[in-house]
């Protein structure tokens, strides 16, 4: 079980960085073009990339006390439904900020002429609303994991 949950911290870890490297990517793309103004597409571009990242390692924060509580034992609790709704709520707020990027798409396609570019870029936008979908479902199971543990306790 502790090489488990090292995994999982490992994983969450990682995925903290591949985060942070691609806003540093990015980051460092936005300020270092030779386009000294920027427009007010790329100023949604920024922010929205901005908030994603809060949103992201919030959501990171969330899953490492997830993986604390199970190391605990503690999987089927009422801890862990708190943990899980805040998940659920903070992928609906990163997938909304994540609308963000669709000026700058919807510029780029514009200028290229490449309408299959606004299609990508919407469906980029559709992944964490499939992810907030998946966490629904979770939250329900876990719900239902725990009305039936209680019922379990209740019998014995």
């Amino acid at each position: 079980m502790k090489l488990k949950v090292k995994l999982f911290k490992g994983a969450i870890l990682f995925f903290g960085a591949i985060i942070l490297l691609f806003t540093t990517l990015i980051g460092i793309q936005l300020f270092t073009s030779t386009n000294t103004q920027l427009t007010s597409y790329e100023l949604i571009f920024i922010a929205a990339i901005l908030l994603t990242v809060y949103f992201s390692f919030n959501i990171l924060f969330y899953l490492f006390k997830v993986v604390d509580l199970i190391a605990k034992k503690q999987a089927f609790t009422e801890a862990i439904l708190r943990f899980v709704k805040r998940i659920k709520k903070t992928i609906f707020y990163l997938a909304c900020s994540f609308c963000g990027i669709l000026p700058l798409v919807y510029h780029g396609a514009d200028i290229e002429d490449a309408p299959g570019l606004m299609l990508l870029g919407i469906g980029v936008v559709l992944i964490p609303f499939a992810i907030f979908l998946f966490a629904q479902i979770v939250e329900e199971l876990f719900k239902s994991a725990i009305e039936l543990q209680k019922e379990n306790d209740l019998t014995v």
